[in-house]
């Protein structure tokens, strides 16, 4: 072989190992993993800014606070509570012509009571305000809230049928003044009557639909009472037997 030929086989071993160990190379370089970029640092999270909480709204008598509703207004509960005041002291001197303390007292229960927190944050209102209030008969107080709802609600159910069955003027414009005429308004006396009234309408009515003679509505009206009551313990009679037997079912 030539030393020409020698050279040249040499040049050409040479690139190939060249060639071999480039491709060696990059077949390593490939198989390394990629680097990560740096995670990043978790973000803070955002500090919770304290709310302070919205104040109570209250009534205070002196150093003393009550919880209202909210929307409620203390100038107005305050300026009844002066009049329900008032009120109770006349009612408790027996003044003449108390309607109108009656109506003081039951238009406060009615429509101020529901905006104090609860009721028994009402009564304590009440006990500090109007004392001479918060001391009558809880009946009477009662009475005196059923009495102003019947006169000034609209609405009200029983207000026809009260003026009906006292014998007042059904049409009244004025509707206070009608209830004046009766007893000077008294609202236990107005609704003990009331009811008797409506309860003896409503039997007559009933014994008239029986076709009994109501010549004599106390005949009539004992007619109606001792059938209801025969009827009733008849049911009854009926519901005990019925539920010995399912029992007797059980036992035997």
């Amino acid at each position: 072989m030539t030393t020409k030929a020698k050279s040249t086989r040499a040049t050409k071993s040479r690139a190939v190992k060249d060639v071999a160990e480039a491709i060696e190379e990059t077949v390593k370089v490939a198989a390394k993993p990629p680097k990560q970029a740096p995670k990043a640092a978790p973000k803070a999270a955002p500090k919770e800014v304290a709310v302070a909480p919205a104040p109570k709204l209250t009534i205070k008598i002196g150093d003393e606070a009550f919880d209202l509703i909210e929307g409620a207004d203390a100038k107005d509960i305050a300026s009844k509570a002066k009049a329900v005041a008032k009120a109770a002291d006349a009612i408790q001197r027996k003044d003449n012509d108390l309607l109108a303390s009656y109506f003081a007292i039951g238009e406060f229960a009615a429509s101020v009571a529901p905006m104090f927190a609860s009721p028994k944050v009402y009564g304590q209102y009440l006990a500090k305000a109007a004392p001479a209030s918060a001391s009558l008969d809880p009946a009477l107080r009662s009475n005196c809230k059923w009495l102003w709802e019947a006169v000034n609600d609209e609405e009200h159910k029983d207000f026809s049928d009260l003026l009906l069955h006292l014998g007042l003027n059904v049409k009244a414009n004025d509707r206070t003044a009608e209830i004046a005429k009766f007893k000077s308004g008294n609202p236990t006396v107005i609704r003990r009557e009331y009811t008797a009234a409506k309860k003896k309408s409503e039997t007559l009515a009933t014994a008239k639909e029986r076709g009994l003679d109501l010549s004599n509505e106390e005949e009539a009206m004992k007619s109606v009472a001792k059938a209801d009551k025969d009827k009733a313990d008849k049911a009854l009679k009926t519901a005990i037997t019925k539920a010995i037997n399912n029992l007797a079912k059980y036992v035997g």
